[in-house]
């Protein structure tokens, strides 16, 4: 699971230099790689409309000096791998980089229709149209409802689910 982007933008707006409104941009022309630009892209940062390299460097900065209130590693969330789980059902081949191919668990086409994409976490099929990422393919492919697969996923990756 990624950082919800709502949490990364309050975090941002206290960032001196960062407003709401380069917040928003900056995660909104990011998205999943905010984190990882913030702490060591500038080049990327600089294409954020808005932002010129002063501005972009002087964010980095603010950024790098900015009390860790953005949680350390051991307080994210464990991410499953797609690839993990749907090899577990379908037949993967690789075809680049972090990227598989295989037959399709939902249609019967003979041909390899069926893509994962690790990095960006989500199934594809060309074939018959379903796409989805990890929790929605167990749903599908186990019948499931959404909290039944997420408990599901916890319990084959060893990761504990807190309940509110």
């Amino acid at each position: 699971m990624r950082t919800p982007a709502g949490k990364i933008t309050s975090v941002l707006e206290s960032v001196p230099g960062i407003g709401k409104v380069f917040a928003r941009k900056i995660v909104k022309a990011l998205g999943g790689d905010t984190l990882r630009v913030l702490s060591e892209d500038h080049a990327k940062l600089c294409t954020v409309r808005g932002l010129g390299k002063v501005r972009a460097a002087a964010i980095m900065e603010s950024w790098r000096k900015t009390p860790a209130k953005r949680g350390s590693r051991e307080n994210e969330p464990k991410r499953v791998n797609i690839v993990d789980v749907v090899s577990r059902v379908v037949s993967l081949k690789p075809v680049g980089s972090g990227r598989f191919r295989g037959r399709c668990p939902f249609c019967n086409k003979t041909t390899p229709f069926f893509h994962v994409d690790s990095g960006k976490g989500f199934y594809k099929c060309l074939g018959c149209g379903k796409a989805g990422d990890v929790i929605s393919f167990v749903r599908e492919t186990e019948r499931l409802d959404f909290a039944e697969a997420v408990e599901t996923l916890g319990k084959r990756f060893d990761v504990s689910i807190e309940y509110e």
